[in-house]
């Protein structure tokens, strides 16, 4: 991802066969001060041998919207370096989405902030339904850190996922443009629901 109004950063990355795709935008939202239970499993609060089961059920879930598509390691730098935590979402013994996210000073969030790095909700029926729980669960989560803005990335391309991310409240603070090499769309689809913007 790099500067979308900038022709010098963009012949920069073409140099070396990046293509621009769709714009990404950066979107932050005030967190609601109304704070609730989560549902979500926090990956910090389960015992190792659950937090193995979790990874896996990561990749498959990333795997069946994009093959190879696998955050583990993320997951496990998240922890590792107590940068924030992983939300998962499961119902009836399923994982329906997941949420690595950063929050506050130290982190890519910065200071005050909850920053969700990547997100995912599984494919399928109900699509919409998961997306929007997952994005309450983080926005739960962020006032239970005491965290006062929730920012998320989007590809605009996943244009059902974006205008989901406006209609629930979030304003684009930032543009950017993803950079792909080679030049395909990936999982950049209007009927995907991730939440990532590459930087």
């Amino acid at each position: 991802m790099t500067f979308s109004r900038s022709p010098k950063h963009l012949y920069f990355y073409q140099k070396f066969g990046f293509m621009p795709r769709f714009l990404t935008a950066i979107c932050a939202k005030s967190v609601s001060q109304k704070q609730q239970q989560l549902q979500s499993i926090r990956y910090s609060q389960i015992s190792p041998e659950q937090q193995k089961e979790y990874l896996l059920a990561s990749q498959e879930l990333t795997n069946n919207i994009y093959p190879g598509l696998d955050l583990q390691s993320e997951i496990l730098a998240v922890a590792n370096q107590r940068l924030g935590d992983t939300l998962f979402l499961w119902e009836n013994g399923n994982l329906e989405g997941f949420a690595i996210c950063h929050y506050g000073a130290y982190t890519e969030a910065g200071s005050d902030t909850c920053y969700i790095k990547f997100g995912a909700v599984n494919s399928g029926k109900k699509e919409t339904e998961r997306f929007g729980k997952l994005l309450n669960e983080c926005e739960n989560f962020s006032n239970i850190m005491g965290m006062s803005k929730l920012v998320v990335g989007v590809n605009t391309s996943r244009q059902q996922a974006y205008i989901q991310i406006l209609n629930m409240g979030f304003k684009i603070e930032t543009l950017g443009v993803a950079m792909h090499n080679p030049n395909e769309p990936g999982y950049n689809r209007p009927d995907i629901y991730i939440i990532d913007d590459y930087r």
